[in-house]
């Protein structure tokens, strides 16, 4: 099934056993999954592609799982890539497209990094495994965690909208402060038997999200784009889609250009952080803070930072306008669009993918307040209460 090799440290270059519980290296360094490339080069192709199941497992050879039964899987990937024909004439681009990651099973795209993750925890023997989150990892590891049979243990921020708590609980997981460290709990050897599934905590949650790339270029009959906008939160799917990139440009899948890849991350306001407390980059700590910034300098792109203000009403914009309703990281791409054409980071006629991560509806609470303001800030706005006679 897979043409794994072993695990690589992205900091150092040690290489590890791939069927090690080992979540980082000795040296601190965020572990990745390497393949035979060349062998997979060989036993497979795009032929085969095409009549392989319609979610993310359709590119196992490249995928860390070896057995099947241990997979875990809902239906995640293959997600729509549409067209955006009347925002894309209003921003000033011809070929504008939307990734559509709001209809995997979680409502985002944190479904592919956890369903390799859950997969690979469960094929190698762990029982438990825990996120700190904000909302969308949290919801994504319960549900599959519960698809597993396995516990799940989400550290949650206060900041969290209360749907991201009952969302967790309704899968069956267990939600302790985001103080807390859900994953310090140890066997009597002094191992973890709790599997950490944090960004860059382990190797697997990586492979899942670099499945992104490979639908791209899938959909794209092979042809990749010049740029794709993503939000970079903690810099998993820059990294990800970079790793992709390079994996099919070794099988000889494609023969152009990798895209540029634009992360954009949202400026702090007083706002900011109940969309999602780790937009920042210096969250993407140490060698993956590099990996990261190394994957958007190679292949030409860069790292745009648009204000919070402007960037709910670009979202309902695209709902107005093409059906689609974003979520608001989703929203703070397409902010970003115009500035970066105005840069010349971006040119009207190209190919250009702007990456939804999740579904408009996880963050209704932000988008209401905006179309229906709280009776508190309606008063407000009509300057406060009527004096009496």
């Amino acid at each position: 099934m897979t043409t794994l090799t072993h695990l690589e440290c992205a900091s150092c270059g040690q290489r590890h056993e791939a069927a090690t519980r080992q979540g980082r290296c000795g040296c601190g360094g965020a572990l990745l999954a390497r393949y035979d490339l060349e062998l997979a080069r060989a036993s497979w192709s795009r032929e085969w592609v095409r009549n392989a199941p319609s979610n993310l497992w359709r590119y196992a050879p490249v995928l860390p799982v070896r057995r099947a039964e241990s997979i875990v899987t809902l239906g995640e990937g293959m997600t729509p890539l549409l067209r955006l024909p009347r925002l894309g004439r209003e921003l000033g681009f011809a070929r504008l497209w939307l990734k559509q990651e709001g209809v995997n099973p979680s409502g985002g795209w944190k479904a592919r990094r956890m369903a390799c993750a859950v997969s690979m925890a469960l094929e190698l023997g762990f029982e438990r495994l825990a996120i700190h989150s904000s909302g969308n990892a949290g919801a994504a590891l319960a549900i599959y965690a519960a698809s597993a049979g396995l516990k799940a243990i989400v550290g949650l921020h206060p900041a969290a909208p209360d749907a991201a708590r009952w969302e967790c609980e309704f899968y069956g997981a267990d939600v302790v402060g985001r103080e807390s460290n859900p994953a310090e709990s140890t066997e009597p050897s002094g191992v973890s038997h709790v599997r950490d599934v944090d960004p860059w905590q382990e190797p697997y949650g990586v492979e899942g999200a670099k499945t992104l790339g490979y639908e791209l270029a899938e959909q794209l009959h092979w042809r990749l784009p010049d740029a794709i906008l993503c939000p970079c939160g903690s810099g998993v799917a820059l990294a990800a889609l970079f790793k992709a990139f390079s994996e099919l440009e070794a099988l000889g899948w494609t023969a152009q250009a990798r895209p540029r890849l634009i992360g954009v991350r949202v400026a702090g306001s007083a706002e900011a952080g109940l969309l999602r407390p780790h937009l920042e980059t210096d969250s993407v700590e140490g060698c993956a803070r590099e990996l990261v910034l190394a994957a958007v300098r190679q292949s030409g792109g860069e790292l745009i930072e648009v204000p919070f203000e402007g960037l709910i009403e670009a979202g309902l914009r695209m709902a107005a306008l093409e059906g689609i309703l974003p979520s608001p990281e989703g929203a703070a791409c397409l902010l970003a669009l115009r500035p970066a054409l105005e840069s010349g980071t971006l040119h009207p006629e190209e190919t250009v993918v702007v990456v939804n991560p999740a579904a408009g509806w996880r963050r209704m609470d932000l988008y209401a307040r905006r179309v229906r303001p709280r009776p508190s800030e309606q008063a407000a706005r009509q300057g406060g209460l009527i004096t009496p006679r």
